[in-house]
Parts: C-alpha cells; structure tokens; sequence
C-alpha cells in the first residue's frame, strides 16, 4: 500500500509540472496572433488549471501541504532557459510547437513514473484520466507543428 508520504511527493511533482505548463501555455498564447493556436495553447492552460484543482485536493485528502509545490529554483532556471530558447529561435509558430511538444513528452514521462507506483484505486484512475488528456494533447501538438511544417515547405 501506499506511503503517505510518498504519495504526497509524487502528487507534489505533478503539482510543479501542471503548474509549469499552465504557465507555458499561457506564454504561449500570447506569443503567437494565430487565433487558432491561441485557443489551443487557452485550452491546455485550461486543461492544467484542471488538474491542478484535482492534485491539489488529493494532496489535501492526503493531509499535505499543496503549497509546498511551487517552483524550484531548478524549474524556474529550466523555465527561463526553455523562455531564451524560444526568444532566440525567433518565436516562430514552428519552433514554439516543437518546444511545446518536447514538453508535452516531458510531462507524460512523469505520469508514466507516477503510475508506476502502487497508489489507491481512485489516485491510479486521477493519474490516468490526467495522462490520458494529456496524451491528446501531445498528439494535437505534433498534429499543428506538422501542419506548420508541411506549410513552410509549400513556401520554401
């Protein structure tokens, strides 16, 4: 069975991580004026402010303590750094997907790593559901940064 502070790291971690990406989406959406891909990049902003609510009660259910999951300093060095990227590939619509869908598998990693862990029923199937929208989101990501690709080459 499940240690409860094992549980409450874990859950910590996927914390971080959705917080992190509400905030990359959210940057995101308002590098870019394709309206297309700003209600894209709103929607998985949406979908990890979702998220957040559910792990957030479940730290509490857990008797612990949500606020402990801000970002590191590791993640906000990872964050600026993934932030100069971006500003250095010229903030095209093509390298903004690719950095997105680079994060996207980065996330699904640790969702992977969560459910490896014995966890309650109810934890396992939250874990899930979550990786499951997740999953689709990865596959809507490289759907759009193909299009763009297929795109700039009828340009070229």
């Amino acid at each position: 069975m499940e240690l409860n502070s094992e549980v409450i790291d874990v859950l910590n971690n996927l914390l971080k991580i959705n917080k992190a990406r509400v905030d990359t989406y959210k940057n995101a959406s308002y590098g870019t004026s394709d309206p297309g891909l700003k209600g894209l990049f709103r929607n998985m902003a949406d979908q990890s402010r979702k998220n957040v609510t559910d792990i957030t009660k479940e730290i509490i259910n857990h008797n612990g303590n949500p606020d402990s999951a801000e970002l590191t300093n590791a993640n906000k060095i990872y964050d600026a750094w993934e932030n100069f990227k971006a500003k250095l590939s010229g903030k095209s619509i093509k390298s903004v997907l690719s950095l997105c869908e680079v994060r996207e598998a980065a996330v699904l990693h640790e969702y992977k790593k969560a459910k490896l862990k014995r966890f309650s029923v109810q934890l396992t199937d939250l874990i899930e559901r979550h990786e499951q929208s997740l999953k689709s989101s990865h596959e809507v990501i490289s759907v759009y940064k193909q299009a763009y690709i297929k795109v700039d080459k009828l340009y070229s």
